[in-house]
């Protein structure tokens, strides 16, 4: 399901774009452009300082009580002052009572906590230096809120709890830094009630037994984007697909899920087929009560899975989820206004993987259903394009059309050259936020280092990016 939020970025989404595209329209060429170390990062959808301090890394400490429906703890993270002479931090923060925010020293930090700006400001001891790391702890209990705009679904009667942080809730269950332009590892301890269980998009590396709470300790070494983190808690059990592969369901489901997603370990085969490796070690997929607000969500680490989906599009859940390890946590677009280029490149290689899975006339249906889609949704009445309004009916619309850009460049250099591309610009990118001018600029470079000048000219010139990001807008 799509939420309000949603909608309000995907309207967002382009306009940026838009402008991009003006000031380079009627060229047909790339513009020249600014390294991209030099530029600020810009997430409207974010109040936190981001060009001031950088979060690094941090740490929850949950205790999860269902009775109350909140979460209790704290967060600890590390920061990288990016200037000089800071003495605020600002962060992302949604229906959370704070109690008190420590600095590494224990020192009791001044914070003001503004609910209708969503944002939590707090006071340093003293002024920054250049490059400094420092770190805050900041202790705080979720208020009680449930659904699709909250970033947690409780699920009371059957005690099962889940998150949905896509795009913005993070911020909901903890204040941090809630912009994809922020990637970082973390580390966690959930604890709750026996005897139920955590999985997390992260790997287990302890589990305690404390009373009348089982306690799980995680830990994410590679930078992942907020949005993409996943957790479910539940009387849960776990499954083995294959070698890296697993399910996780309630006892009861267990094995109809385990006979559904038999196929999943040739999912991660495809996958790593394509890009020669595959960095996240497993591919867990939970699945969730039938009842909820989508049909998957997350990425490999931990893909939320509804039992709908699993009874109904299983294969195209799976490979989209499989695809955002490449399309978006691997490389991740450093604003919502940007979201395009995963969207599309996360459709495009789900695809792929599916095609060289069931064969190539099954992606041709999935792209036709698609197209279908696009032509039906727009001939609707009701439907409003994404640059003025986003809708559900929309949605589907710019994933389809985001999907064109990048089988137009295949088109124009080969499958095989453009797996090539991709690869290179996925390693080049690795775990880092990205925005169009940054796929722009690598494109154009990539094509002037692998090709033959002539070939190098004709593609260069065959590339009208201003038509290429318009049909992009006009849906």
């Amino acid at each position: 399901g799509i939420n309000a939020e949603y909608m309000g970025i995907q309207m967002t989404s382009l306009k940026l774009v838009l402008s991009i595209v003006l000031v380079a329209l009627g060229t047909g060429r790339l513009i020249k452009l600014t390294k991209r170390q030099a530029r600020p990062l810009n997430d409207p959808k974010s109040v936190a300082n981001l060009n001031e301090v950088r979060m690094e890394h941090f740490h929850i400490d949950w205790n999860i009580d269902f009775e109350s429906q909140t979460i209790s703890g704290s967060i600890t993270q590390r920061f990288r002052a990016k200037k000089a002479d800071i003495r605020h931090v600002v962060l992302d923060a949604a229906s959370i009572n704070v109690e008190e925010v420590l600095d590494q020293q224990g020192n009791r930090l001044t914070f003001d906590l503004n609910e209708s700006e969503r944002r939590l400001r707090i006071e340093l001891a003293s002024m920054t230096t250049l490059n400094q790391e420092f770190s805050l702890k900041i202790r705080y209990r979720t208020k009680p809120t449930d659904g699709p705009d909250s970033g947690l679904i409780w699920k009371k009667s059957s005690r099962i709890l889940y998150s949905q942080y896509f795009p913005t809730f993070a911020r909901f269950t903890a204040p941090l830094q809630d912009s994809p332009s922020i990637k970082t590892a973390f580390t966690g301890i959930i604890r709750v009630p026996k005897p139920l269980k955590v999985y997390f998009s992260a790997n287990l590396v302890n589990q305690t037994d404390e009373g009348e709470q089982n306690a799980f300790y995680f830990e994410q070494k590679l930078p992942y984007p907020t949005y993409l983190i996943t957790f479910i808690v539940g009387d849960l059990v776990k499954q083995s697909l294959g070698d890296r592969t697993s399910v996780i369901a309630t006892h009861d489901m267990i094995e109809k899920a385990a006979e559904a997603l038999r196929d999943t370990e040739g999912y991660v085969e495809s996958g790593e087929k394509y890009f020669n490796s595959y960095d996240w070690g497993t591919f867990n997929i939970a699945i969730v009560p039938s009842d909820s607000y989508f049909g998957g969500s997350g990425t490999s680490s931990l893909l939320l899975m509804s039992e709908s989906a699993l009874l109904g599009d299983k294969e195209e859940t799976v490979a989209k989820g499989l695809a955002r390890s490449w399309s978006e946590a691997f490389i991740t677009s450093s604003n919502w206004e940007n979201y395009w280029i995963n969207d599309g490149l996360t459709v495009f290689l789900a695809r792929k993987f599916l095609s060289d899975i069931y064969g190539k006339d099954y992606a041709v249906t999935l792209a036709a259903v698609g197209q279908q889609k696009v032509r039906v949704t727009v001939d609707r009445k009701d439907y409003i394009p994404a640059l003025h309004q986003r809708s559900e009916l929309s949605t589907e619309v710019l994933a389809e059309k985001s999907l064109q850009f990048y089988l137009q460049l295949e088109k124009l250099l080969s499958s095989a050259v453009f797996q090539d591309f991709l690869r290179d610009f996925v390693w080049e990118f690795r775990y880092q936020s990205i925005i169009d001018l940054d796929l722009r600029e690598f494109f154009s470079s990539w094509t002037s280092r692998k090709l033959e000048p002539e070939e190098a000219e004709r593609v260069t010139n065959s590339v009208h990016w201003n038509s290429l990001i318009l049909s992009l807008i006009h849906i």
